[in-house]
């Protein structure tokens, strides 16, 4: 018998299979770069992310985060050190960006490659306008004359822009022109502009050069999934109120990432089994990085031990107080292995019992340790043993933790990178205390210090100079504080010394009263024994005169007043006689000549 076998189909049914597990691996890999896609997506997060309620814009790529910034915040902003030697708007808006967003910059826009940023980005507004980042100087007018392409005459309007050069990471300066020509050999009028001179042509330049503004600034229009280059308002006074946004460039913020696994086990804090764990393969980075969800471990299910016997029971915990107890088997697949679980606790399954001992007093509670075989440890690591009725315990200073204060708070040594930019890490009891360097502060030194030096002043007529390595505000002597604003007062508590009276006269000047035996402007010098006899014999004669004289003018006043009274008891006698005494008749007489 022969059998015909059609070799055409065969080979047709072997390139078809050949096709499909092509297909298959292909989607294999997209379904793979998808979910790596979708994962990277999810690994960072922008200050736009975290909070849209306060920012607008967002990632950039995974890496890189575009952020809109209401102009208000640079009013409110604290705890942000002042820009030496330059307070302008753009300047503020520079460290604005660099000390709040993780190498942030501002991102100026001085032409069109500045769009590239943003223009993936959906607003609640479907457009805002955003400071372009740029603060244009006062106008000059120029004519040029060339012997180029055939153009002869030049008019020019230039200016100095100012802008935020994210290369250099600084701010620089760049010429912007604005001209016509005429080219004689095309018979026409050449224009060259700048970008940002958008909406401007050369006449309007004109009118603007005749304002003569020192500086000025334009607002962006910016829509919704969109890169236009395109300007909002005209050219205005280089104000914050003007345009409600500016924007800044920085590093994304690493979100907090869990892995969520099909296990049936433990989850932490509970004695039941649940279908699901988790593994933390990346912490939330702050202050904008997402925080991951809570975590839900599924529903109840039955623990996969194996159906070997329970070991013996282990010995209790304590002999005083509450105490727990465990016995264990492996879980399934591992009947055949020797695994000790009490190092391999994973590959076991275990029953806990949980109970109290109460007939404990010559133990340290909560331990099987008793009093006379522990009391020494316990002194040794720094510890008080304090007496109960329901037995002892050791009491252990800040520093130092457990049953008999045997363990060490080690906060520092387990976060070795809590203390920024060269500050040193001190445990305090289960927290810690950064010492920071004299350029920063805060909790962890990661809040630059202003220095006299560095964004502020010294006030009041006080120098900044450089002592044990720091710039501090030395002030005048009536002035204090860290940059010398406030006023002490001249009487301070040691002016006067050895116990004088510190006496103010005026705003600059004052004196000291000194105790007995002393002397000098501000008492610092004791009074010689033959000085002090002086002076007291000095006093006593003074003193003496004081009396004498006193005394003298007593009795001169005593005896004025009693001859004053007996003279005019005289007077009054002798005006009562006469009134008493008789009056004589008149007697008429007449001379008569013979």
């Amino acid at each position: 018998m022969i059998s015909l076998i059609d070799n055409s189909n065969v080979v047709a049914f072997q390139c078809s299979s050949k096709t499909l597990n092509q297909a298959f691996e292909y989607l294999l890999i997209f379904l793979l770069c998808i979910n790596v896609q979708k994962a990277l997506s999810n690994s960072t997060s922008c200050p736009a992310d975290t909070y849209p309620d306060v920012y607008r814009g967002g990632r950039r790529d995974v890496n890189h985060c575009t952020t809109f910034v209401l102009s208000k915040e640079l009013k409110t902003t604290k705890n942000m050190p002042e820009t030496k030697g330059d307070n302008t708007l753009l300047g503020k808006m520079v460290n604005f960006c660099k000390y709040n967003f993780k190498n942030g910059q501002l991102l100026s826009y001085l032409n069109e490659e500045a769009t590239r940023y943003h223009q993936y980005y959906k607003y609640p507004e479907k457009e805002i306008t955003v400071h372009s980042g740029t603060e244009v100087g006062k106008t000059r007018h120029t004519y040029e004359i060339l012997n180029y392409n055939y153009i002869r005459l030049r008019e020019c309007y230039l200016n100095t822009a100012v802008y935020f050069n994210r290369s250099s990471n600084e701010i620089s300066t760049t010429l912007m022109e604005r001209c016509q020509g005429y080219n004689w050999y095309f018979r026409k009028v050449i224009d060259i502009m700048h970008p940002w001179w958008q909406n401007y042509n050369f006449s309007e330049s004109g009118n603007e050069y005749r304002k003569r503004l020192d500086s000025m600034c334009r607002c962006m229009n910016i829509q919704s999934e969109s890169n236009e280059y395109k300007f909002a308002t005209p050219v205005l006074r280089c104000l914050a109120g003007y345009c409600k946004y500016f924007a800044c460039v920085s590093e994304s913020y690493k979100n907090c990432i869990d892995e969520r696994i099909e296990q049936c086990t433990f989850p932490p804090n509970e004695n039941i089994c649940r279908e699901y764990t988790y593994v933390r393969h990346q912490e939330a980075e702050i202050p904008y990085g997402k925080e991951c969800p809570a975590r839900d471990y599924g529903e109840i299910c039955d623990c996969p031990c194996s159906d070997l016997e329970w070991s013996e029971w282990s010995a209790k915990s304590t002999t005083c107080g509450p105490y727990t107890r465990e016995r264990y088997k492996v879980v399934k697949g591992f009947e055949n292995v020797e695994v000790d679980c009490t190092q391999e606790r994973y590959k076991c399954c275990f029953s806990i019992e949980e109970g109290l001992q109460t007939d404990c007093k010559d133990f340290f509670i909560n331990s099987n340790k008793t009093i006379m075989e522990h009391n020494e440890t316990c002194t040794k690591n720094g510890g008080t043993i304090i007496k109960t009725e329901a037995g002892y315990f050791c009491e252990c200073d800040d520093s130092r933790y457990g049953t008999l204060c045997e363990k060490s708070y080690t906060f520092c040594e387990d976060h070795p990178n809590t203390c920024q930019n060269g500050g040193k890490c001190f445990n305090a009891g289960s927290s810690y205390i950064c010492s920071c360097t004299s350029d920063f502060q805060g909790v962890n030194c990661t809040i630059p210090e202003i220095t006299c030096n560095n964004g502020k002043e010294c006030l009041n007529g006080g120098n900044c100079s450089l002592v044990d390595g720091k710039h501090i505000c030395v002030c005048s002597p009536v002035y204090t504080g860290k940059f010398c604003e406030s006023h002490t007062g001249l009487c301070k508590k040691n002016t006067c010394k050895n116990g004088g009276c510190c006496a103010v006269l005026s705003e600059t000047h004052f004196q000291c009263l000194c105790a007995r035996g002393f002397k000098g402007t501000l008492c610092e010098e004791a009074v010689s024994t033959l000085e002090e006899i002086a002076i007291t014999l000095s006093n006593y004669y003074i003193t003496m005169v004081i009396a004498i004289c006193s005394l003298v003018a007593v009795t001169f006043l005593y005896l004025s007043g009693k001859a004053v009274r007996r003279h005019r008891k005289r007077r009054r006698a002798r005006y009562s006689k006469q009134l008493k005494a008789p009056k004589e008749p008149k007697t008429l007489s007449t001379e008569t000549n013979l």
